[in-house]
């Protein structure tokens, strides 16, 4: 590229620009892999740079994770942020070692590189896809191959597996028994290619999640050793915290298992429509509303109980006192009751009286005021209490609990959206501060305080020889295996800078000003000396 470049130069200029574009890239090099951080030193009340090399064994370190980090971390406050920073190191340092020490082969590089969220994304394309294809063609389909009583799930998988492929090379028009057959061979190609990803990622990258979840959990309860922790411990650590702790490898799963499910079972494609339901996983609004609904568990429990208890004890009023209201549709000239016992009055109360939009009354018959003077008052309460408490206060309390949940972590989100984009991760700043300042808020995150450059700082810390360390980074390192922040820039640094250049202009303003007073006194004694002469001179004048 150089002799392209500098054809129409002569020999000299053409070196002279070749080593300053040489020049110009080994300095690029060197800004690539040499970092600075502004470090606190509380002794001695102020900021100081610390340049460092970034370690080369940052590279193992795989975008998920960190990722993973920024959305996870707990953004409540400064010191918050700063605890999981510090927090978060061990686990960064144990998959850079995991990694490392790792013989990882072609195939396993390519998957570590897989991002399985968008894995998760291409399954349910092709599981819609699927869907889509049995609801233009499954018309009038009854499934008429007979079932054996020593037919098991598994020889009929087998006898598909064998008569399909004739079918489809050899049949022009398709029977209505065959395209079920078509649906179980699409379904068991679909199952195969979401087994292939989820055993790729319990072979390679379910065993770091799992070393670092034992470790968060050992951390946790203060476990010194990992003998400490039982087999069953750590069968659960392996299952609730590595697998179900993960939402793509859970929506990965749940589609494997009603795939599995439909390939077995017989008339498997009722259970095809569920394979819709991993949209949960892929939509962060349904996200919310699930979990909302899961935060919430004690409480929407406790009131549907409330809700059955309220409804089985106008159960029992119904039974007792308004039985004969319960009669309607006549069929053969025998009167239908709704309430002939406690467990049928129950059942129309809670079935047909939740979902009516008048309560238990719709269910019941209409009776005059003049003949059942005394029957219609207690009907009177029986309804109005009923739609009252059950259908309105019951209903919307549940509802509202949801929706105030729900509510509540979108707020969390906004907050938590507006605190990575105008707030400084290492010193809490606003951009609005900043700017007022009048400094760009995107150098003050990007340079000064950059939230991967102090990871990377930390990881050089780990990393190095402790009798290699001089006296800042011994005192930086020190503080991060203790879990302390105090290395860390805070909010107030900023504002010490400020009112320390307040004070120097302070200072100088007042110098400026004692200079000011003594040249005015200076040349108040010189006029007074001249009044005094001037006055010498007139009286000898007179």
């Amino acid at each position: 590229p150089y002799t392209t470049l500098f054809r129409s130069i002569n020999e000299k200029e053409r070196s002279i620009s070749i080593s300053y574009i040489e020049n110009y890239y080994i300095i690029k090099f060197f800004e690539s892999i040499t970092k600075v951080v502004e470090i606190r030193l509380p002794s001695e009340g102020r900021n100081t740079s610390v340049i460092f090399t970034v370690p080369s064994e940052v590279v193992y370190l795989t975008e998920r994770t960190k990722e993973e980090f920024i959305y996870n971390v707990d953004r409540k406050n400064e010191n918050s942020k700063k605890f999981e920073l510090v927090r978060g190191i061990p686990f960064f340092q144990l998959e850079i070692e995991y990694f490392k020490n790792t013989k990882v082969g072609f195939i396993s590089k390519i998957i570590l590189n897989i991002d399985f969220t968008y894995v998760q994304i291409v399954i349910y394309i092709l599981a819609t896809i699927f869907l889509i294809f049995m609801l233009f063609t499954l018309e009038g389909y009854i499934k008429t191959e007979p079932l054996e009583e020593d037919d098991s799930s598994l020889r009929r998988f087998l006898r598909r597996l064998i008569q399909i492929p004739s079918k489809i090379t050899d049949a022009v028009e398709l029977s209505v028994n065959e395209w079920g057959d078509i649906y179980d061979w699409i379904n068991y190609i679909f199952c195969g290619i979401n087994g292939i990803f989820i055993l790729s990622w319990i072979l390679v990258k379910m065993p770091l999640y799992y070393a670092l979840d034992k470790y968060k959990y050992m951390e946790d309860n203060k476990i010194e050793s990992e003998k400490d922790l039982s087999f069953w411990r750590k069968f659960l650590i392996m299952i609730f915290d590595s697998i179900y702790g993960r939402d793509y490898i859970n929506s990965l799963l749940f589609m494997f298992i009603i795939s599995l499910i439909g390939s077995i079972m017989h008339r498997g494609e009722i259970v095809y429509a569920f394979l819709l339901l991993a949209i949960l996983n892929l939509n962060t609004t349904l996200k919310s509303i699930v979990a909302s609904i899961k935060v919430k568990g004690p409480e929407l429990g406790a009131s549907f109980l409330l809700l059955i208890f309220l409804v089985y004890f106008y159960s029992n009023l119904g039974f007792f006192y308004l039985n004969d209201n319960f009669e309607a549709d006549i069929e053969d000239d025998i009167p239908d009751n709704y309430c002939l016992c406690l467990r049928f009055c129950f059942m129309t109360n809670f079935d047909a009286g939740i979902r009516a939009r008048g309560g238990a009354a719709d269910q019941m018959v209409r009776i005059s005021f003049e003949r059942h003077t005394y029957t219609y008052i207690i009907r009177m309460i029986y309804d109005i209490t009923y739609f009252l408490i059950n259908i309105i206060i019951m209903i919307d309390l549940v509802f509202g609990i949801i929706l105030g949940t729900f509510s509540k972590m979108r707020e969390e989100e906004r907050e938590c959206d507006n605190d990575k984009i105008n707030h400084c991760f290492i010193c809490h700043i606003t951009r609005e501060i900043i700017e007022k300042k009048k400094e760009d808020f995107n150098f003050h995150r990007e340079k000064r305080h950059n939230l991967w450059n102090y990871i990377n700082y930390m990881l050089f810390l780990k990393f190095s020889d402790v009798n290699k360390l001089n006296v800042t980074n011994l005192f930086t390192k020190t503080n991060l295996d203790n879990k302390n922040i105090c290395f860390l820039p805070s909010y107030q640094d900023n504002f010490d800078d400020e009112e320390k250049e307040k004070e120097k202009d302070e200072e100088e303003k007042e110098e400026e000003d004692l200079e000011d007073e003594d040249e005015e006194e200076e040349s108040d004694s010189d006029d007074s000396s001249n009044i005094i002469n001037g006055a010498i001179d007139d009286n000898e004048i007179i």
